[in-house]
This record gives structure tokens, sequence and C-alpha cells, in this order.
């Protein structure tokens, strides 16, 4: 979703799903679907959550290097701070990109999946990207039963909900 303002900023909003890894006899998982689908169209044989890592933040490059200001909303499937495709989103050079939780409020994020033990959904944004509430509410009571919400708020944008466990006010003056 992509949102224009007077000043002629340009946001872009992006949910994405990196597939879970699963074992090949479960083919009617998102993954095995994936992998089907670049190993017999494509002949590529590479990992799926390795395409959505690449292929995202090739988008999400030429996005910022147009001048987008970026909000990633993203089940990532993997530690947050720690996991490969977190740690690439918060080092890339042309992304800039920040785990939003993280950067507003100083407290990390904690278990985001009913079974898990860590964060594996979060927002990350640029940094012209000014965050005027955040909040992630407990495993148990966001959309649904299992998966918690979070809760963004920017000058003139609402945000959609991703998955976190934490409810907490920005840090600020």
């Amino acid at each position: 979703m992509t949102f224009s303002g007077k000043e002629g900023h340009i946001t872009t909003m992006i949910v994405g799903y990196n597939p879970c890894r699963t074992s090949p006899a479960q083919t009617s998982t998102s993954y095995q679907l994936q992998r089907a689908y670049w190993t017999i169209a494509k002949k590529d044989s590479t990992c799926p959550r390795t395409k959505f890592k690449e292929n995202l933040i090739a988008l999400l490059s030429a996005w910022r290097l147009e001048g987008r200001r970026l909000i990633l909303c993203l089940d990532a499937n993997d530690h947050v701070y720690t996991g490969s495709l977190g740690r690439a989103l918060v080092s890339h050079p042309d992304l800039d990109l920040k785990e939003a939780t993280l950067a507003s409020t100083g407290t990390h994020l904690t278990a985001t999946h009913f079974r898990g033990s860590r964060p594996i959904d979060a927002i990350w944004t640029t940094p012209d990207v000014e965050i005027i509430n955040i909040c992630a509410m407990p495993i148990g009571y966001g959309v649904g039963t299992i998966v918690p919400s979070s809760w963004m708020s920017a000058p003139g944008l609402w945000s959609a909900s991703i998955h976190n466990p934490l409810n907490a006010q920005p840090q600020g003056d």
C-alpha cells in the first residue's frame, strides 16, 4: 500500500510472510509449493526462504532509492534480531531499517508465537517514518486465539497488524 503526501513524500507499507522450512512430505505448505515452483518452472533449487530475502531486499532497496519511506510488517519465521533476515534488513546500507518496537521503546520484543520462545514477527521502518504510538499485544489478545497483534501509528497513516507480545510507549521528549 502506498501513501502520497502533500509535501511529495511517498510512504510504502508492505506486509510479508517468510515461509517456514518444512519437510518434503508436507506438500501443501507454502514452503514446499514455492520450492516446487522455483524448481520446476524456473529450474532454480534455491531455498524459498533465501529467495524471499533476496527479492524482498531488492524491492525495498529499489523503493528506498526512489526516496520512499518504508514500513515493513513481516512474519519472518526467524528471530527478528539475530536471524538471517532480520540482520539483513537492519544492516543493508540502502535500507536503513530499524525494528520499530526496539527503536521506539528501547525494549526488545519477546516470543510472538504461542509455541515459540523468540520474536519472529515485527515491524521495521525507515528513520523518516515518525512513530507516534506502537503497541504489541500479548499472545492470545490479538487477532484470533494464537496470534498476538502489534499496532503502530504515524502521522497521517494507520498501521496494519502484525504479531508481537509487548505493549510499550515510544521514548521521547
